[in-house]
């Protein structure tokens, strides 16, 4: 079993073993790091379905704050580029709030729609199912409007506004979302758009 860790743009590969203990510095807070695990192989295609018949969710703490992340099925790990629909790399996303040393668990359990079912010990163990390891953040350095200076933006339920939790400052979101329909992208494998005229690096509707 393999666990392999994208920092700062690369790649670091190590074994994926119960205690895996992985020291990224060079993950910052804010920074969003992807965490990859080698598991079974499958398709989008496949008869046990990647989506609906396994579970991955990988629970990140840090003091007394914890963030039960759900993962996903990502093919060859580079399906953007490359269009696989195939492969053995489960994917998870997590973006550290504070820094100093994170741990993470994972739960990977497979069974029939077990994806729609929020009970822990649903299925069965699966592959690197109760992997665990430790990361290492480092303190932002990042100024201006990176998100790494600046923090997540939530919903500030009083003033109804989006707010940076890092520096606490106000985002102000102005005019329409563009394009309405995010996905007419025409990089975008099998997506469609209808009743409009393609604007440039739309998807072209006369050719759906």
């Amino acid at each position: 079993r393999t666990l392999a860790v994208l920092a700062g743009g690369g790649l670091l590969v190590f074994g994926g073993c119960q205690e895996a203990t992985p020291e990224i510095k060079e993950y910052e807070k804010w920074q969003v790091m992807t965490l990859d695990f080698e598991g079974p192989n499958s398709s989008e295609t496949a008869e046990v379905n990647p989506f609906t018949d396994y579970r991955m969710n990988v629970a990140f703490s840090s003091g007394a704050t914890e963030y039960l992340v759900p993962a996903y099925y990502a093919a060859d790990g580079n399906a953007a580029e490359s269009g696989a629909d195939k492969g053995s790399t489960w994917r998870v996303h997590f973006t550290p709030e504070t820094a100093g040393e994170w741990t993470y668990e994972v739960s990977f359990r497979k069974g029939k729609d077990i994806a729609l079912s929020e009970d822990p010990a649903a299925g069965d163990s699966d592959m690197f199912d109760g992997s665990m390891g430790k990361l290492t953040i480092g303190a932002s350095d990042k100024t201006g409007r990176d998100i790494r200076a600046e923090g997540r933006l939530f919903m500030d339920e009083q003033n109804k506004y989006y707010q940076s939790a890092g520096s606490g400052r106000y985002f102000l979101k102005g005019g329409a979302n563009s394009p309405e329909n995010l996905l007419a992208y025409h990089e975008l494998d099998g997506t469609y758009r209808y009743n409009s005229t393609a604007r440039e690096g739309e998807n072209d509707p006369s050719a759906n």
